[in-house]
């Protein structure tokens, strides 16, 4: 059980930063404008 002291940087995952690129896509998005 040491994951705890040294946690997994989920930064550096190819799906941190697939996450990443979708959100900056929906940067402009309205909900309102939608």
């Amino acid at each position: 059980m040491s994951y705890y002291q040294n946690p997994l940087d989920v930064t550096g995952l190819p799906s941190w930063k697939a996450l990443h690129d979708h959100r900056q896509s929906l940067h402009h998005f309205s909900m309102r404008e939608a």
